[in-house]
């Protein structure tokens, strides 16, 4: 299988890499290895914060269950009374339900994905006791590929030849939030075996180190045109 250049799941890395991340010997390859700083005080904070949030799909599903085989009548009274309204309370009440169903499934989605990336995140602080290292950021003489922490529970993996990594830049983003603003990151503009280019923006994120280290990293292995000389 070829991998893809760029973002990619873990199954999609390289055969070498990919064994040697799940073995938690990256860090033993030749070449240059960041590892995961792995902050479980601030995830821990976090979950607090969103505990509360995660307890309502998780009640609302309990008292619809309640309702369905204790007081199913409750249920019946309800539609009956709705279907018993003008067309205009109907649709309402219709999109009414679709939308806390659809709240509910995400905010469900959501807290199932934080409680699994606490339970990895969690596993790799104790495999790092051990001097395991499943998780991080390698530079190898002809390719930089990662292993980030599951963010919502999806994994974050890249890959990236250095033959097709065109340039390395410290510039200005915009984020995707709330409240936008601009913020310095690393840009890894590069192209793709069709010869398509894209540029990707690399966070330090979990990464040990501020988004300036991972950059000065990053940017001596794209200079570096013989890594081996430089480790």
């Amino acid at each position: 299988m070829i991998s893809p250049i760029g973002p990619c799941s873990f199954e999609q890395l390289p055969t070498t890499f990919r064994e040697a991340f799940a073995a938690g010997a990256i860090h033993q390859k030749e070449g240059r290895f960041i590892p995961i700083e792995n902050d479980m005080v601030f995830r821990y904070i976090f979950a607090v914060i969103m505990f509360p949030l995660a307890l309502v799909p998780a009640m609302m599903i309990f008292y619809l269950n309640y309702y369905l085989i204790v007081k199913p009548f409750v249920i019946i009274d309800f539609i009956k009374k709705v279907f018993s309204e003008s067309w205009g309370v109907i649709l309402v009440t219709i999109l009414l339900i679709i939308l806390i169903v659809a709240i509910t499934i995400f905010m469900g989605k959501a807290g199932y994905g934080f409680i699994k990336d606490i339970a990895v995140a969690r596993k790799e602080k104790k495999n790092r006791a051990q001097n395991l290292h499943h998780y991080g950021l390698f530079m190898a003489n002809d390719c930089l590929v990662a292993r980030m922490l599951p963010e919502d529970g999806q994994e974050n993996c890249l890959y990236f030849p250095r033959k097709n990594v065109e340039k390395v830049e410290w510039s200005y983003v915009r984020t995707q939030s709330e409240k936008p603003r601009n913020v310095l990151r690393t840009l890894i503009y590069y192209h793709a075996n069709d010869g398509k280019k894209w540029h990707y923006v690399l966070k330090a994120g979990s990464l040990e180190g501020t988004d300036l280290d991972v950059y000065n990293q990053v940017k001596r292995w794209v200079d570096d045109r013989n890594t081996n000389n430089s480790l």
